[in-house]
């Protein structure tokens, strides 16, 4: 296994994306690479930077690898307690044959709109459908739309399922190794957490994708549709879906950032022309990049809305602005630039006459953020007004003229509506979304020092592109789907 060569003082700054590919994960088995993105992005994250290495004397190291190697070893003899046939079955009823399932991604409710849409094309077709969840709330959901829901509980951490000694080891022995990696950097007194962690929640992996395997054996898809590169249900459907030969299509949530490399599905469905060398960047070489377009508007645009004329910015000379916020990602992504550079933005956007109003559209996680809240109120000016958490987000795309963004995907509403967009980036943030989400002549590139005159000269330049011109199968994305689909599946 090879490592990105990085120094303790460099250790400090490195995004998580940068801290990921630094160990090299595509050399790792699927469920340490979903382990690995899981820990330094939900668990590894903090309100300050990483300790420095501190000193630890002898006997202290000594102590910290014995806990390791009775960890070690208690996780190897818990992997391998037997799941025999009677509690399989006890988990599983005898399901239907179905010809499409798809896994369902739980933090999303307008992900799971996407996926009623896509499931009730499929019925159309005359496929069977099923939703997988490890979650019992699906039986509470109206779920017409699938011909069976497939509720699952999770394996009780490493007490289920007999893995392989041969799967148990090499789990071990890659998580050493990641752990030896991070143990040069970070505070010995939460290092061991590092290890067990990993091997647990990959042993967790490996367990419900056994779980996952039988499932799909019993039901016999034709096709899996994920939402997520790394989710850990979704990395267990893959690992199963691999272990049973069935083809998997993945359909982003979002826009992948590159921690989700390498995005290992059959399919991988492409919003625009602009995103396919950037997926086929982090996908495996046998991934398959397909032109679908993006599936987002038909959920939460109105039935009603008419895309089909085109629409222009009424050229009065005034904009509201809106900016949506990535705030909160500086820490999980460990990128500082997604909350220092929005001060220096809005400042030259309030300076600028041309803005009328600057909409800061926040998440839902980011108002009771105190570094958030005290970073808005430092920035406080006439022109800033702050939405998010009950107003649908289309309602603030429609009420403004320009989008703006650092990387969020909802930036593409703008020129789906043919109203102007643009993309932030900078060095740092560039190290996450290793490509644009929006056209490179829609991003302002930071180089060392911001410039608010260069900037506000850029927001007034910046072309509007007309949807139809910057995504595949602009309005027609369902029928694109259908199209795929027959071929996948006949």
């Amino acid at each position: 296994m090879s490592t990105s060569f990085i120094s303790c003082d460099d250790f400090q700054t490195k995004t998580t994306c940068e801290l990921y590919h630094a160990v090299n994960p595509s050399e790792f088995r699927l469920s340490i690479q979903s382990s690995l993105y899981y820990y330094l992005h939900h668990v590894w994250v903090g309100r300050t930077k990483l300790l420095k290495q501190k000193k630890v004397d002898y006997q202290l190291k000594l102590e910290i690898k014995e806990k390791l190697k009775g960890s070690a070893r208690n996780l190897r003899n818990s992997a391998n307690i037997f799941f025999d046939d009677y509690q399989l079955k006890y988990r599983l009823r005898n399901y239907d044959q179905c010809d499409v399932i798809f896994n369902h991604f739980i933090s999303s409710p307008h992900g799971l709109g996407i996926q009623k849409l896509l499931a009730k094309q499929c019925q159309m077709q005359g496929l069977r459908t099923g939703i997988v969840g490890f979650s019992n709330n699906l039986l509470a959901m109206e779920l017409p739309e699938f011909n069976e829901v497939l509720p699952l509980r999770q394996c009780d951490r490493v007490s289920e399922f007999n893995l392989s000694s041969k799967t148990c080891q090499e789990i071990i022995e890659q998580c050493s190794y990641i752990y030896s990696f991070f143990e040069k950097f970070h505070s010995f007194k939460v290092a061991p957490k590092v290890f067990v962690h990993l091997t647990e929640l990959a042993i967790q992996i490996e367990q419900n994708s056994c779980l996952l395997k039988h499932l799909l054996e019993m039901t016999n898809p034709k096709l899996v549709i994920l939402s997520h590169g790394k989710y850990l249900a979704d990395t267990a459907m893959q690992i199963a879906c691999q272990n049973t030969d069935i083809p998997s299509m993945l359909i982003p949530h979002g826009f992948p950032q590159r921690s989700l490399s390498p995005l290992s599905a059959s399919f991988v469905m492409s919003y625009c022309p602009h995103h396919d060398n950037y997926l086929r960047k982090i996908s495996l070489a046998s991934t398959e990049i397909i032109n679908l377009g993006w599936l987002e508007p038909k959920v939460r645009l109105p039935k009603d809305f008419d895309i089909s004329s085109d629409r222009v910015t009424q050229e009065r000379g005034k904009f509201n602005i809106l900016f949506l916020s990535s705030l909160s990602g500086w820490d999980r992504h460990r990128c500082e630039s997604l909350l220092e550079r929005v001060p220096e933005i809005l400042k030259a956007l309030n300076k600028m006459p041309e803005v009328e109003t600057i909409n800061v559209r926040l998440r839902s996680d980011e108002y009771d953020d105190l570094v958030i809240k005290t970073l808005l109120t430092a920035c406080a000016g006439s022109k800033l007004r702050i939405s998010g958490m009950n107003s649908p987000i289309t309602d603030d795309v429609k009420a403004c003229d320009i989008a703006i963004s650092f990387n969020s995907t909802g930036v593409l509403y703008a020129p789906y509506l043919s109203k102007k967009a643009i993309e932030i980036r900078d060095q740092k943030i560039n190290s996450v979304w290793g490509g644009t989400v929006l056209p490179s002549e829609q991003v302002y590139q930071i180089e060392d020092v911001f410039d608010a005159e260069d900037f506000s000269q850029f927001v007034l330049e910046s072309p509007i592109l007309n949807g139809k011109n910057v995504f595949y199968n602009w309005g027609n994305e369902l029928e694109a789907f259908s199209e795929s689909l027959s071929k996948i599946v006949s």
